[in-house]
């Protein structure tokens, strides 16, 4: 693709992290797009929205041996003449609509180091197109190699030092073994499908535990059995419940962890400013916002002794706030603030996510006890003409809508997080650590995360 600096990739949040280095390795900057739940693939709506005049690159990877979706992306592509790159080193043999990979994508990489096919290490490239294909060759091929291969006058200047003065080229004995395992690869890909087949059948009994998805028309060939673990239904870390399978003898481990978070948090101590990812899903974020409604029109069951709420004004009649304090304030969608949400165990269940605990400990050390303490409601738009023009911040626009969690820089002051609600309405939840020892020159940080 030809991608350097100032050059923009879309690549998935959840996968290895080679799939990133990539990028960096030639001085690009990767732009991490959300995953399909079902399939733990990029999902093509997100990647559209991510696309800029920068965009010069798709990076589609196969994760756990399911293809991506390589049709829609390929047409998203095709819309905004960029490239698409279909990382498949876990999905050897997999099929689309009865199209197996490393056809469909403009560029394919596959991996012969423990994957479908194994060798000792290395993998190949395929492409249909020429011009990849030579730009491909530079990445390590020998002086005597290219000078055959390439036939673009611009590229035979790197000839004579091997192309860019990398050596990424495959040894010969890993070949061996690799083009000898293409005998029987797609006998022990069939092999591995009826296994999963049949642990996806007694695992879809286990309360808590979601076995992979196989999008109609795909073949997964499963280099990895992934399941989602649900630790709110079982009650159970999932660490312990990891170490409790192993126990028993059977091979579970969590993969892929945080690799992406190596350059996530870089790009966070470097701008202040970082997208995550959802953290809600539909139905989640749906059930939050009914709540919520519920609980301005005095229906919701819960405790509104214990709950600070504050009226709106009344547009055309006053500019000032409404009346606020504990209690219920009237049957009505027009409240301008609602504290205490942490006492509602809806809300409470939302802010426990282990996601959030998982940020608290990146940024002030796993060793670090935290507790979700507070959380609150705001309905207050963020350029208000009657608050004399608000502050104007792009994480807090008017008229916010559902989407990727956003992450800030801690400031001086408590540790928040902050939701939005579609529509006008915004969710305000904060995490709290045990505040240390206070010191007047040295005020608590706060961590701020926004879903827009």
């Amino acid at each position: 693709a030809q991608a350097g600096p100032g050059d923009e990739v879309i690549v998935p949040s959840f996968t290895w992290i080679a799939s990133v280095s990539c990028i960096m390795h030639n001085n690009a900057v990767p732009i991490f797009a959300d995953v399909d739940p079902k399939t733990y693939t990029l999902d093509p709506e997100d990647v559209r929205r991510k696309i800029t005049h920068r965009t010069k690159a798709i990076i589609a990877v196969d994760l756990y041996g399911h293809p991506a979706y390589l049709k829609e992306l390929l047409a998203i592509a095709r819309e905004h003449d960029i490239v698409l790159i279909e990382d498949s080193a876990q999905a050897t043999g997999a099929y689309v609509d009865g199209e197996i990979v490393g056809g469909i994508a403009d560029i394919t990489c596959f991996s012969f180091a423990g994957k479908p096919i194994a060798a000792t290490s290395g993998g190949v490239m395929t492409t249909n197109s020429r011009e990849y294909y030579e730009l491909g060759a530079l990445g390590g091929q020998h002086p005597s190699t290219l000078s055959k291969i390439l036939t673009n006058s611009e590229l035979l200047k790197y000839a004579s030092t091997g192309g860019y003065g990398d050596n990424h080229r495959i040894d010969r004995y890993a070949m061996t073994v690799a083009y000898e395992a293409l005998e029987t690869f797609e006998e022990a890909n069939d092999a591995r499908i009826a296994n999963c087949d049949l642990l996806t059948q007694e695992l879809s009994k286990v309360k808590g535990i979601t076995p992979p998805q196989v999008e109609p028309g795909n073949k997964h060939v499963y280099h990895m059995y992934s399941s989602l673990y649900n630790e709110e239904e079982l009650g159970v870390p999932r660490e312990v419940f990891v170490k409790a399978i192993n126990a028993e003898g059977v091979t579970a481990l969590t993969y892929v962890n945080s690799a992406n978070f190596l350059f996530q948090w870089q790009e966070y101590e470097r701008e202040g400013y970082l997208r995550l990812g959802r953290c809600l899903t539909d139905d989640e974020l749906a059930a939050l916002q009914q709540r919520m409604d519920g609980i301005m029109l005095g229906t919701a069951p819960v405790d509104y002794s214990r709950m600070m709420m504050q009226l709106d004004r009344i547009p055309g009649k006053t500019d000032a706030p409404g009346s606020g304090g504990k209690g219920h304030k009237g049957a009505t969608l027009h409240y301008r603030k609602i504290q205490d949400l942490e006492f509602d165990p809806l809300f409470l269940r939302y802010m426990q996510k282990p996601l959030f605990r998982h940020i608290c400990c990146m940024v002030y050390g796993a060793d670090t006890t935290v507790a979700c303490m507070r959380a609150m409601f705001m309905n207050k738009p963020a350029a208000d003409p009657a608050d004399g023009g608000g502050a104007v911040r792009r994480w807090h626009p008017p008229r916010l809508a559902p989407g990727p969690l956003d992450l800030f820089r801690p400031r001086p002051a408590d540790h928040d997080l902050d939701r939005a609600r579609p529509g006008h309405n915004r969710q305000r939840l904060r995490l709290h650590r045990p505040p240390p020892p206070s010191r007047p020159d040295q005020p608590q940080r706060r961590l701020r995360l926004y879903d827009r």
